[in-house]
């Protein structure tokens, strides 16, 4: 549900109604001021567990990258040969996805974290700032009219005297009224662009990633279509492979003679 307008006109009236719905957008402000902390540390929060993720990747990368996959034989089949290769080439598409995650971090606090930070402190504390000077004045001015009504009997000239501090008074409070409700709305307005700028630009920075990790997916799927059906093909002969070599182990076992033989 949308807040009812702040009107100008209304601060001059400063009546209850003004008062009261100047309280509804108070309230809001300080939520959205809440929100925007909470969202900063979320960020934070996400940057961070990026950061352990890439290391954690990295180090995955480099143990898979020099593990030794050796096959038996000094001859090595095509199948064996890509195989054999396969644990480096899935360090490189880790690797791959990291340039990506990197420019995120690198870029993080300029395009995310600083706007959030800089609307709160600067547009939102504005506000906050000029509440103080409006709550001020209005103190003022209450002050003021309960010293004259409190001023019965008194000469004329201190009733005309007290009057005129009112009259002060309330011009004061309808020129800071003013500024409040003008400062409200020009922080409604640039939440519009500068809060959700932000989040948006850190929405985009992770869509980019996901377009990078398809786009690696899609040069490799050959690559990873081949590959399994090579240890596909390896997984079949693997019955036929064994009992080759469990019939020479018998034949081993049972034979009187000279192994050179069979």
């Amino acid at each position: 549900m949308g807040l009812l307008p702040l009107e100008f006109s209304d601060c001059l009236l400063d009546s209850p109604y003004f008062r009261e719905n100047l309280k509804a957008h108070e309230k809001q402000l300080d939520q959205t001021s809440i929100s925007i902390k909470a969202l900063i540390g979320g960020i934070q929060e996400v940057l961070d567990s990026a950061k352990l993720l890439i290391k954690a990747k990295k180090t995955l990368a480099d143990t898979l990258d020099n593990c030794q996959f050796d096959c038996l034989g000094t001859t090595l089949t095509d199948d064996e040969i890509l195989i054999a290769s396969s644990l480096k080439q899935f360090a490189k598409f880790l690797s791959a996805m990291e340039d990506e995650m990197n420019g995120i971090l690198l870029q993080a606090n300029e395009k995310f974290i600083t706007p959030l930070l800089n609307f709160r402190k600067d547009q939102i504390g504005s506000v906050k700032q000029t509440k103080k000077a409006f709550d001020k004045a209005t103190s003022k001015l209450c002050t003021a009219q309960d010293k004259y009504v409190n001023m019965s009997g008194k000469k004329e000239e201190s009733l005309a005297e007290a009057a005129e501090n009112i009259r002060y008074e309330l011009k004061n409070v309808n020129s800071s009224s003013l500024e409040y409700v003008y400062l409200m709305h020009v922080v409604q307005e640039r939440k519009k662009f500068e809060f959700v700028e932000a989040i948006l630009n850190f929405t985009q920075s992770w869509v980019n990633y996901y377009k990078r990790g398809n786009a690696v997916a899609c040069d490799q799927a050959e690559y990873m279509t081949d590959l399994k059906s090579r240890v596909q093909k390896t997984r079949d002969n693997f019955s036929a492979t064994i009992e080759q070599y469990e019939s020479l182990k018998k034949k081993m076992e049972s034979s009187p003679q000279d192994p050179g033989l069979l």
